[in-house]
């Protein structure tokens, strides 16, 4: 019977997130879309993962999916939730949590920091790396900038909910339905505090955050099944990023430097219809054949650069594509891109960067149930599906997490775990050739 639910606004955030329940080892199941078959979950499933995919919805919109989803697990008999948001305040924080609140006629016990990640929360303000979000790389994101600084105004920016702020080291806050109570917190040991406090006052049933609270949360709730989760066998790693952040652009750079092979896609490329059906189309995917046969990693990008962007814009003007349907189409040619990979019948890992990137290849073949496996770094999950016949392991990395070289560390740990080493024992000189 299924006990907790995890709801997440985008595919990246539900791993990261339920990731940290799943390695309970539970039977753990996560699903794309709120079009839930509870009668076909196995019967061992304790943890269901539900990604929304309302991060780019109007505040409304999403309101109303996360109350309608919430009321059908109650029906169900689901007494757990944990409502992940994204660790810089993306998307419609405030319109979901107050959603979680009135569908679950409580309060909701919010913890937004991830210390992993250098982001926190000091008076009520929401820092990344010491900078208050506003004026991080965030604030500055080209499609969803944070423009707030204090988590209090993100929220009521969005929803009429009673804000209840908790000073460092308070009491578990009394907070009742259509009220959220937002904790500071920048290390795990004040984390760790709070859930005590929380699970003492008998107030851990309805709760928030990211994946840094999810991984406190996690160690106070049981769970009765345990599953031994297995990992295919892999010969190399393909990577495909759909973010353009400053983080992620400066990964992809320093993977070049470091021997990676880095394909960044044209305009063209990126927005053409059918393009893989004309005679340009079919010579990219040989030649892209060829790359990954070879001995260096391949990451295909959608870098825009700054002349680069004013190019994707006119193309998209010229192919008929408005600016809200750029972002999707964009995804959408990455999933067509990866699709058509599959066909050169390589026994790889796929690494994919970014939520619209891992929702618009799963699209693109039909695959809405998948099998969380381990965290591989912060913010990086492997999981597995079936299609045609063949188990996948694939990594899905959030755009705006890990360092500079996460690609050139995270490949060599990739295929130590998959010949069965342990990450202690990760050959950190890589795979790549200088």
């Amino acid at each position: 019977m299924v006990k907790l639910a995890v709801i997440a606004d985008d595919f990246t955030g539900a791993l990261d997130t339920g990731i940290k329940f799943a390695q309970t080892g539970a039977g753990t199941k996560m699903v794309i879309g709120t079009d839930i078959d509870f009668g076909t979950l196995p019967e061992d499933c304790e943890i269901i993962i539900v990604d929304t995919e309302t991060r780019h919805r109007l505040p409304a919109e999403s309101y109303g999916i996360v109350y309608d989803l919430v009321r059908r697990c109650i029906k169900q008999g689901i007494r757990l939730f944990y409502k992940k948001t994204d660790s810089a305040m993306r998307g419609c924080v405030g319109a979901e949590l107050s959603a979680l609140s009135d569908a679950a006629g409580t309060g909701v016990h919010f913890v937004p920091a991830l210390p992993a990640e250098n982001r926190y929360t000091r008076d009520g303000i929401l820092y990344i790396n010491g900078t208050p979000v506003s004026r991080s790389v965030f604030g500055r994101d080209p499609f969803e900038p944070v423009k707030f600084d204090r988590v209090e105004d993100i929220i009521r920016d969005q929803s009429d909910a009673e804000v209840i702020c908790v000073p460092d080291g308070e009491a578990a806050a009394d907070a009742g339905k259509g009220s959220i109570a937002v904790y500071d917190a920048a290390d795990r040991e004040e984390m760790t505090l709070i859930a005590e406090k929380l699970r003492d006052a008998d107030r851990l049933s309805v709760t928030a955050g990211c994946a840094g609270f999810a991984e406190i949360l996690q160690k106070m709730l049981r769970f009765d099944s345990c599953r031994e989760k297995k990992l295919e066998h892999a010969e190399g790693v393909f990577t495909v990023c759909g973010t353009v952040n400053d983080r992620t652009l400066s990964q992809l750079a320093y993977a070049a430097s470091r021997g990676f092979e880095r394909v960044t896609l044209s305009p063209e490329q990126k927005l053409r219809p059918d393009y893989f059906n004309t005679a340009e189309g079919k010579a990219f995917l040989k030649d892209l054949e060829n790359k990954c046969r070879a001995d260096a990693p391949v990451i295909v990008d959608v870098d825009p650069g700054a002349e680069e962007k004013e190019s994707t814009l006119r193309a998209a003007a010229d192919f008929g594509i408005s600016s809200e349907d750029l972002r999707e189409r964009i995804a959408r040619r990455l999933g067509e891109i990866i699709a058509c990979w599959m066909d050169f019948g390589l026994e790889h890992i796929l690494i994919l960067s970014g939520g619209d990137t891992v929702y618009g290849f799963l699209e693109q073949i039909g695959v809405r149930e998948v099998t969380p496996i381990r965290e591989v770094r912060q913010g990086a999950v492997m999981f597995q599906i079936e299609t045609n016949g063949r188990t996948m392991n694939i990594v899905s990395k959030s755009g705006g997490f890990g360092t500079e070289d996460f690609f050139v560390k995270t490949v060599p740990l990739l295929m130590n775990l998959q010949s069965g080493g342990s990450e202690e024992s990760i050959n950190q000189k890589g795979l790549c050739r200088s």
